[in-house]
């Protein structure tokens, strides 16, 4: 089929794909890989894989993969972070913005609910941190706290899946919405309060551009956040988070209390997400790529 388009340039994004990059690039077509995560460190945590093996499997892939983008016309990575270890001539930086004129039609105009609506919008699978949200949401409550968690999201794992439900049906507290159209889910968002990523510690996470922060901030939510050195220096002095240790409950739990205690303190950090989340929009940085492409394309 891309032999019959003949294109001017070929944008891939998914990892299993770079041989067949390379196969159009030999045909002489100019191809772009776009990477958004340290895929290495991503192997690391698929369960699937064998764990005896699993450090080779990363450490050929890592090979792999950096001998494949110095064949491929050029990269585009959502982190600088990312350019250490995939030399290439041409590569443009895109972090994970999200439209934000689409999001801002669904941000709530008041907040009628009388206790905090707590959210996580996203894929449920390991790595997330899903176990640790609803653990600690459930400490939460049995601190005498009334409060909802909205998951709003799909899961291809049948063990977080068991527990998520398990988690509704003994907790009423707890909503699941499963998969919604993205407009569908960002309207749920839209009517909490806090918005939830958490995922455990890994250099790929650490080094990634995280969507689902940029779409909190957009709706004018207060994240709360797993707390990486990366990331409290990047996000902490727009003071619009918090952070928390991930894999402990009992910080996660304080963080939560803190919210709840202090009305001051939430609005102060919603209006300044609203107000920073001007930055990060994929207005902003689309010049980019279309700069990426040019370049490219002229040699």
């Amino acid at each position: 089929m891309v032999l019959k388009e003949d294109p001017t340039l070929i944008h891939f994004h998914d990892p299993e794909l770079p041989p067949m990059g390379i196969s159009l690039s030999k045909k002489g077509f100019k191809v772009v890989y776009d990477i958004h995560e340290h895929y290495p460190s991503v192997i690391l945590q698929k369960h699937w894989i064998p764990y005896p093996i699993r450090k080779t499997v990363a450490s050929l892939f890592d090979k792999y993969e950096t001998r494949c983008v110095r064949k491929l016309a050029g990269i585009s990575v959502v982190s600088r972070e990312q350019l250490s270890r995939l030399i290439t001539a041409h590569a443009a930086v895109l972090p994970n913005y999200p439209d934000l004129s689409l999001i801002r039609e669904q941000i709530r105009t008041n907040s009628n609910h009388q206790s905090l609506r707590f959210v996580y919008l996203g894929t449920l699978g390991p790595g997330r941190g899903i176990e640790n949200m609803i653990a600690s949401f459930l400490l939460f409550l049995e601190k005498g706290y009334t409060a909802e968690l909205r998951i709003i999201g799909h899961s291809n794992s049948s063990s977080i899946l068991s527990l998520v439900e398990e988690a509704v049906r003994n907790c009423p507290s707890i909503k699941f919405y499963g998969r919604r159209r993205y407009i569908d889910a960002l309207k749920l968002a839209a009517e909490c309060d806090v918005g939830l990523f958490l995922p455990p510690i890994s250099k790929s996470k650490e080094i990634s551009s995280p969507l689902k922060l940029f779409e909190y901030m957009a709706l004018g939510l207060v994240a709360l956040l797993s707390d990486f050195p990366t990331w409290k220096a990047e996000f902490e002095p727009l003071d619009c988070m918090i952070f928390a240790d991930p894999e402990s409950p009992k910080s996660i739990v304080s963080c939560m209390v803190n919210l709840t205690n202090d009305s001051l303190f939430m609005q102060q950090k919603r209006d300044n997400a609203m107000k920073n989340s001007e930055k990060y929009s994929w207005e902003g940085v689309a010049e980019r790529l279309v700069s990426l492409y040019q370049d490219i394309i002229r040699r």
